[in-house]
Order: structure tokens, then C-alpha cells, then sequence
């Protein structure tokens, strides 16, 4: 899987982040971007930038589509993150439709959306 990098712009609440390499489609951070300066405040971070992902290889995150087993490791690392929900959240608002995010695969994330509506209706 060829894993494409995109250049991001600032966010409201990321404007320490601008132009910094992401992976493209996830959004995690990228083993090319340099680590934010020491002192830097947890209330600057962004949720990215305290991810149990920051740093590693993107392509764990995107095991082939109907390949559960080979999402473990990604999950494994979803499981201990302290940013989890809020990567999930924001894959849900995004609709992201590749990759695991806050430790659901593409699969797990629509059956997720689908539970949710039933309860709201």
C-alpha cells in the first residue's frame, strides 16, 4: 500500500501545527515531521500531536480492507491511547472511510454510525 502525504494548513486550534506533514487520509502524524519544542503546554498540543500513533508508521493503520487480523496491531495501540475518543470522533464527524481510527476499522465505524442513528430516530 503506497501511503500519500499531503501538506496540512493551520486549524483554529492548531496553528502551531501549520504546514506540518501529515499522513494523508488519517491525519496522523507522520514519521517525517519533527517533534514540537520542548516546553511545549498539553493545552497547545493538538489531539494529534498526543496520539499513541504520533511517530509511527502510518501504513500499521491501514491494513487491507476485509483483513481484521491484520488490524490488530493498529487497535493494539488504539487500545492504550489516551486520545482514542476523540480520534474516533473525529474520523465519525469526518467520515473517514480508510483506515482504523480511535481503534475501529472502516467496518466497525459504519456499524457504529448505523447504531447511532437507530437510537436517535
Amino acid at each position: 500500500m503506497t501511503i500519500r502525504w499531503r501538506r496540512v494548513g493551520p486549524e483554529p486550534s492548531e496553528a502551531a501545527d501549520a504546514g506540518t506533514e501529515r499522513c494523508y487520509g488519517c491525519g496522523c502524524p507522520s514519521t517525517r515531521r519533527a517533534a514540537p519544542p520542548i516546553g511545549d503546554s498539553m493545552t497547545t498540543m493538538s489531539w494529534r500531536d498526543r496520539g499513541g500513533c504520533r511517530g509511527l508508521d502510518p501504513e500499521i493503520f491501514y491494513p487491507p480492507e476485509d483483513d481484521d487480523v491484520a488490524a490488530e496491531p493498529a487497535k493494539a495501540i488504539c487500545a492504550v491511547c489516551p486520545v482514542c475518543e476523540t480520534c474516533l470522533e473525529y474520523a465519525l464527524s469526518r467520515r473517514e472511510k480508510l483506515g482504523v481510527w480511535g481503534g475501529l476499522t472502516e467496518r466497525e465505524r459504519r456499524r457504529l454510525i448505523r447504531q447511532r442513528r437507530r437510537l436517535a430516530s
